[in-house]
């Protein structure tokens, strides 16, 4: 869960960067939230990054990060 927040957070603060905003806490902004690649011909859903996480395929993070970024 905290990290599909984090995740969550980093977009908006990013978002926010872009339009000409400053943000107080950049230590946000040095975490990697890289999504890893859906496999060929695929798009990222809850199902197959469930079963990629069972499978060990992905960490704990990056499906938190798949699952926020499908939200």
């Amino acid at each position: 869960m905290q990290d599909s927040i984090d995740y969550i957070l980093f977009k908006c603060a990013k978002a926010d960067i872009e339009k000409g905003h400053t943000i107080s806490d950049l230590s946000l902004l040095a975490l990697d939230f890289t999504l890893p690649h859906a496999p060929k011909g695929q798009k990222w859903n809850k199902k197959l990054a469930m079963d990629y996480f069972h499978n060990n395929q992905i960490t704990e993070r990056k499906l938190g990060y798949i699952l926020a970024e499908i939200e």
